[in-house]
Order: structure tokens, then C-alpha cells, then sequence
């Protein structure tokens, strides 16, 4: 599904490739450290660019909801 651990960009392969696309990245405590809305149009692959640096190194959920469809994922940020 994805490249684990990521550094900068998280590449996904996503279950389907259509419709609008919610992701988002939540530290340890609950905090949404990343967010980010996308219209997949026919695209099943999705590289995310997280080039925020004031995200630690660490464990973290990457929520993603396609169409009403909800799928978490853990992910490490090294």
C-alpha cells in the first residue's frame, strides 16, 4: 500500500482510483500534523509531499478516506 518508512514523500497505491481523497496524518497524542484533500482522477497512485519539518521522526496513523470508505494505516516517519 505504501513506502514505510518515508522521509519527505509518502507513495501510495491506493484501492481505488476515483472519486475525492482525505488524508491524514496523526502523531501519538491525536494531533493532525498533515492534511490534505485530492480528486483521484483515474489515478490509483498517490505521492504525498510532506515537507513540513516540524514533523519528528516517530509512529504515526495515516487516515484515508476515499468516497465515505475509511482505512488507517501506521506509518514511520524516519
Amino acid at each position: 500500500m505504501l513506502e514505510n518508512p518515508f522521509k519527505e514523500n509518502l507513495n501510495l497505491k491506493l484501492p481505488c482510483n476515483t472519486g475525492k481523497a482525505n488524508f491524514k496524518l496523526i502523531d501519538a497524542s491525536g494531533k493532525i500534523v498533515f492534511q490534505k484533500s485530492m480528486n483521484l482522477n483515474g489515478s490509483s497512485s498517490v505521492k504525498l509531499s510532506i515537507q513540513n519539518t516540524t514533523i519528528s521522526r516517530g509512529i504515526y496513523l495515516l487516515e484515508t478516506v476515499i468516497n465515505d470508505e475509511r482505512f488507517t494505516l501506521k506509518v514511520i516517519k524516519d
